[in-house]
């Protein structure tokens, strides 16, 4: 995870997101949002009950838009939960200013991997949704964009409450619509991310055989 992050995240941040976000984003922050990206996957209901009474599964009732949807709703329930346990004395709350730039910066290296892929599709679905709320900021004289850190944190429970929404209503249809309103990528975020082509897009850990 550390030469991920060394390899290409660091390098991804200090070239798209502002100076002062680029500065803040640290493996601390970015270890902890993946730890609680998995662990936020068992969090939401699994059995649910449809509005014609039939009973079924999540997996089942979202069909070919559930790994998308269950991916999303993992990182941002995630990152919604940072602060939670920041109130508790679990994760030093000296390390806020570290949470948003790199979840920011996160998005731009997940997104890489492909908007057809269900990791990287859940992201681009998050990205805009935050970027229409105003947690995340273009800024057109730089050609980066930084945090709102006075509109994230809401921006952010708003989304894990429309994730877990949708997981818990099982409404295909709906669904369809929310990952097709926010599921496309305009032209200012596919040129960004085309300024990263000289970046790794992931490392191929080698392990050294011990006899």
């Amino acid at each position: 995870m550390e030469a991920k992050f060394n390899k290409s995240l660091a390098p991804i941040a200090r070239r798209v997101l502002a100076s002062d976000d680029a500065a803040a984003v640290s493996f601390f922050a970015y270890f902890n949002e993946t730890i609680l990206h998995e662990i936020c996957h068992v969090l939401g209901l699994n059995y649910i009950t449809l509005a014609d009474g039939t009973k079924t599964t999540v997996n089942k009732a979202l069909r070919d838009l559930q790994s998308c949807i269950e991916e999303a709703k993992a990182d941002v329930v995630g990152v919604y939960n940072i602060p939670l346990l920041m109130e508790k004395g679990w994760i030093p709350a000296d390390k806020a200013g570290e949470v948003y730039p790199t979840y920011l910066a996160g998005m731009f290296r997940a997104m890489r991997f492909g908007v057809t892929e269900a990791h990287g599709l859940g992201t681009l679905v998050q990205f805009n949704y935050l970027r229409e709320k105003g947690g995340f900021v273009h800024e057109p004289a730089s050609g980066t964009f930084r945090v709102d850190m006075g509109k994230i944190r809401e921006a952010v429970r708003d989304l894990a409450a429309r994730f877990l929404i949708l997981e818990g209503d099982g409404d295909y249809d709906q669904a369809a619509r929310f990952v097709k309103q926010y599921g496309r990528m305009d032209d200012l975020t596919r040129r960004t991310i085309e300024t990263l082509k000289d970046i790794p897009v992931d490392i191929e850990p080698i392990f050294r055989l011990a006899y």
